[in-house]
């Protein structure tokens, strides 16, 4: 028994004194995605088992299922309540709605469908309501309001670790993290940041010094490592306890397509976020979206993602690591696209040595019609 406490006592030094950097929890066991991400079930939960059945039959995979809810969501499975925001699985540090994770793994598993978890964390309205948003600085005569919650403030990162941890402890294949884990180029203005980026780089950052262009590329570093540091905090709590899980983040379209314009904008690095345990890369290659803010063609969309799955391919091995997000209906006015386009947009990535692909949103059986053959 002595024998087991000592090996026990060096494990446990091990995991606290070792470099996070340093041990690699990434299994190679990678697959290639075919899924769904399912934004709203809105179905009733009878009609579930069927649902899933039909989508094991279209020839998918894996489904992405959010199990956050902010106030204008809507319920899943028309769940009557009353909160305006909380998740959809048991845990101690916010609301509960429900917890429909845990008979969804279920009945998922019975058609071997492999399930995502698809999570919020700066957005997250249970932790805006608690701790507000991030402060913001002045940047072009221009004062917004922050996009979400201060991960410099330690109360707010360790409720976001929390979350995480109760998540692994479902039986869930993997987590997608929420596109919110990004931070804004006007955001990290709490007193918290401004004091760790002057001890780590020795600026000091303010009004007016954020728009003196050296120290603005040193902070737009800075926070781009930041994220690196603080993903990698999120990836461990997960994987200390469930090594399996697959850790998959939303990557946007500016990131592989303008690079230099993302880290300004979000503070989001291919090369950075690759360094570390990311098993999965979700493009979010929104042509509708990427139209409309692009003013630009289909065409044009087809060459930019093109283009973007190609640079890609060069930083992300093997390349099924890479998760290809389309559109089958606008998010705003929900009127499903040409499948002429779909048709397009799969047939791109099958140039591709197996990238993966998600298709969204989904809501209801009749977007089963829509897939990737």
């Amino acid at each position: 028994m002595k024998y087991l406490i000592y090996i026990l006592v060096i494990l446990v030094f091990l995991v606290f004194t070792i470099d996070l950097y340093a041990l690699n929890l990434v299994s190679d066991s990678y697959y290639r995605v075919k899924g769904i991400q399912i934004f709203n079930f809105n179905i009733s939960e009878k009609q579930l088992d069927s649902y899933l059945a039909d989508i094991k039959k279209k020839g998918f995979n894996t489904i992405f299922v959010r199990v956050f809810h902010n106030k204008n969501d809507r319920y899943h499975f028309n769940i009557n309540s009353t909160a305006s925001s909380g998740v959809y699985f048991k845990t101690n540090q916010v609301y509960v709605i429900k917890d429909i994770l845990r008979p969804l793994l279920i009945k998922a598993k019975k058609y071997n469908l492999k399930v995502f978890a698809w999570m919020a964390t700066r957005s997250l309205d249970a932790l805006k309501e608690s701790y507000n948003l991030d402060k913001t600085f002045k940047i072009d005569n221009l004062n917004r309001s922050g996009y979400g919650v201060n991960l410099f403030n330690n109360n707010v990162f360790s409720k976001i670790i929390a979350l995480f941890k109760d998540l692994a402890m479902y039986d869930i294949d993997g987590i997608l993290i929420q596109d919110d884990f990004i931070l804004k180029i006007d955001e990290s203005a709490s007193i918290e940041a401004k004091k760790r980026f002057f001890v780590d780089r020795g600026f000091t950052i303010n009004n007016n010094t954020i728009n003196n262009k050296d120290i603005s590329k040193a902070f737009t570093d800075w926070k781009i490592n930041q994220m690196r540091y603080f993903l990698n905090k999120i990836i461990w709590s997960v994987k200390l306890i469930d090594p399996s899980i697959k850790i998959a983040i939303n990557i946007y379209y500016e990131t592989p397509y303008k690079p230099n314009k993302a880290k300004k904008w979000y503070a989001q690095s291919l090369s950075s976020f690759k360094s570390i345990d990311v098993d999965y890369f979700a493009y979010m290659s929104y042509h509708i979206q990427m139209a409309k803010e692009l003013n630009c063609s289909f065409l044009d969309v087809l060459n930019i993602v093109n283009k973007s799955i190609r640079d890609m391919t060069k930083i992300i091995k093997p390349t099924k690591r890479i998760i290809a997000k389309f559109q089958i209906k606008d998010f705003h006015n929900k009127e499903y696209i040409e499948k002429k386009e779909l048709n397009k947009l799969c047939y791109l990535i099958n140039n591709y040595d197996e990238i993966s692909y998600t298709l969204l949103p989904f809501e209801n059986i009749k977007d089963l019609e829509y897939n990737c053959y």
